[in-house]
């Protein structure tokens, strides 16, 4: 039977305790007594959901703080109030969501949230991106990532996009009111996260993609997913659909990661996902896609991920070139890249053959295109349990796609 008191610490420790813990720990002990929800609660505050009603507070004593309900006797906060909760908020989230939703929560949060002048504890900044099958088909690009999902209303036009009235957009292309009108960028948070963070787009990339690029953070993580994964989305939901991929050496196809990591930000990290520990990483190639598996006897037979480390090489010498050595990148983290396959039926390579192939591939892109000499950012290359053994996967995984490789023998 379930007691208001919590077993074996005091209550004072234990609220000296709590607020160390994780999101998923405060959350799970939420639940074992009306103790510790009430200790638990407060906390729940620093995790921000955005929503079509505002801003969300899962499991907080009042989910939407900001939301103005006089028929619910839910009173306007005072601008102490507003300023208190928005100094604790250590993470928010924005989740792949319906065009209407973040078209929704423009009309009821009109306003700013953080101010260039406004002190926060922001730790990270979630962004979760989406890749549109349907916008990919019928528009003729072989791979796009928005932060909209969905594809009712596949050609209905977009007056953001569509100013002269020649060309209509697919929904998932809509402007993204979340990002535009929350001020979030101005937070300057710790960590700046993109969940399903592309590495082929066909002719540049989209106008969604490019966040604000002036962001100040001390880290910048891009969550690249594998071939399969798409694919076996695409199988689940569309199974009419081809898997979204492109031919390595097309000239029409770009290959990099994107979004690029903003001016002033110290490092970047690439994490290879597979969602499970014995998975490999495919790129989204011609060579995966085939029902029949490629032979891939020497590297040089698929350029995409050669192409791949060029782009992203050639990105950052551009950044660079923007920037002061005080404020550029200092550190690339490759995360997983032992798990990288070069197409169906290929063994995977060492830890020490990808860093030193990725190595070379920025030298040359460092070389490129007459550039002026600079020196690229240290390059260093994990496996996935020791990155995750050092408590990096904290915010950036959910805790249960993280419990597969703890349960491999993973460590936190």
């Amino acid at each position: 039977m379930a007691t208001d008191t919590p077993p074996h610490l005091p209550t004072e420790l234990w609220q000296m305790v709590v607020p160390y813990l994780g999101e998923h720990d405060l959350r799970s002990l939420r639940a074992v007594n009306r103790l510790f929800a009430s200790i638990v609660r407060p906390l729940l505050y620093r995790y921000c959901n955005f929503s079509r009603l505002g801003y969300h507070f899962p499991g907080a004593a009042q989910p939407y703080p900001f939301l103005e309900l006089p028929e619910l006797q839910q009173a306007p906060l005072s601008k102490k109030q507003r300023a208190s909760i928005f100094r604790d908020i250590r993470v928010v989230k924005f989740r792949k969501h319906d065009v209407g939703d973040c078209t929704t929560f423009r009309f009821l949060q009109g306003y700013r949230v953080f101010r260039p002048d406004e002190e926060t504890s922001l730790d990270v900044l979630w962004v979760e991106l989406f890749s549109c099958p349907t916008h990919a088909q019928s528009s003729g690009e072989m791979y796009s990532t928005f932060v909209h999902e969905g594809d009712e209303g596949h050609r209905n036009p977009t007056p953001d996009y569509d100013e002269d009235g020649a060309d209509e957009f697919a929904t998932c292309r809509h402007r993204c009111f979340y990002i535009d009108f929350s001020s979030l960028w101005c937070a300057r948070p710790r960590k700046l996260v993109f969940r399903n963070a592309p590495v082929l787009w066909f002719d540049g990339p989209d106008s969604p993609l490019l966040f604000p690029n002036d962001i100040v953070t001390d880290e910048c993580v891009l969550v690249v997913n594998s071939a399969a994964l798409d694919a076996e989305y695409i199988r689940s939901e569309r199974p009419w659909e081809e898997p979204l991929t492109g031919f390595c050496s097309d000239g029409r196809v770009s290959w990099g990661f994107q979004p690029g990591p903003p001016w002033r930000c110290e490092r970047l990290t690439i994490v290879f996902w597979t969602g499970s520990p014995d998975e490999p990483w495919f790129p989204p190639c011609t060579h995966y896609a085939d029902e029949d598996p490629w032979e891939l006897e020497e590297p040089g037979d698929c350029t995409a991920l050669a192409r791949m480390w060029f782009g992203l090489g050639s990105a950052v010498r551009a950044l660079k070139m923007r920037t002061s050595p005080k404020d550029g990148l200092k550190r690339i983290t490759v995360v997983n890249a032992d798990a990288v396959r070069r197409g169906r039926g290929v063994e995977g390579e060492t830890q020490e053959y990808y860093e030193n192939d990725i190595s070379a591939r920025f030298e040359a892109a460092f070389k490129a295109r007459g550039f002026p000499e600079c020196e690229p950012p240290e390059l260093e290359c994990v496996t996935f349990d020791a990155w995750l053994a050092g408590g990096h996967a904290e915010n950036v995984f959910s805790h249960t796609e993280i419990a597969p490789f703890l349960a491999a023998g993973g460590e936190v």
